[in-house]
């Protein structure tokens, strides 16, 4: 496969246990992580997405974004040289339910909390953003106070185990998170299935978004 057939991939670090497991399985893709917490200002996504996508050399004939619509701060993507393909998901976490059909269920996506490997190891679970994070600045009781606040509508924290990495370390942190905020504990046992689509193909609709040259990201792609 030459270089122009070896597509990149830009995706979020925090899907990166997955998509170094295939690699390391012998994947044809070449990676380039973006940081994790860009979800976080999605008004500064696109900008900063687009960046990294214009750094790709030309002769690379297709990118692949490792990222879902997440709170709309990809639209307005341009492919400008290349092919662009997108996953029509509305962000990380659905890459994981595609092979966990019980998880489509409105009520489980709504107030289930999922910790992935690469939420775990990149050590964004919420009970360490009250230990490294929120106490540092407004002390311990208004950090678990404001934790809290934003964990209220979830019923339950679900570990997701995706048969990269030692489950264990990843399992016992998801067990603390749920008894520290008196949540309930599941695990949840997922395939690379999409994430082998995602970097292998094939690519169609309606599931993946397909930009040609020089076509921009516009919102109607999710029906907005």
């Amino acid at each position: 496969m030459s270089i122009n057939d070896r597509p990149t991939v830009l995706a979020c670090a925090g899907i990166q246990p997955e998509l170094d497991f295939l690699l390391r399985e012998g994947g044809a893709f070449e990676v380039r992580y973006l940081d994790q917490g860009l979800h976080q200002t999605p008004q500064k996504m696109a900008g900063i997405v687009q960046e990294a996508l214009d750094a790709v050399p030309l002769v690379v004939e297709r990118v692949i974004l490792g990222y879902g619509l997440c709170s709309k701060g990809i639209l307005g993507l341009a492919s400008r040289g290349r092919s662009l393909v997108i996953p029509r998901q509305h962000d990380c976490v659905s890459f994981y339910l595609q092979s966990f059909p019980e998880a489509d269920g409105a009520n489980l996506r709504t107030h289930t909390y999922y910790l992935t490997p690469g939420w775990l190891t990149l050590r964004k679970d919420p009970l360490t953003t009250v230990e490294e994070i929120y106490s540092p600045r407004v002390g311990r009781e208004k950090a678990v106070w404001a934790m809290n606040r934003e964990l209220q509508h979830y019923q339950c924290f679900a570990f997701v185990d995706t048969g990269v990495c030692d489950p264990e370390p990843l399992r016992k942190r998801t067990m603390e998170n749920a008894e520290f905020f008196g949540k309930e504990y599941r695990e949840i046992r997922t395939a690379l299935d999409y994430f082998r689509r995602l970097v292998t193909g094939p690519h169609s609709e309606p599931e993946f978004i397909l930009l040609k040259p020089g076509e921009v990201l516009e919102s109607s792609a999710w029906g907005l």
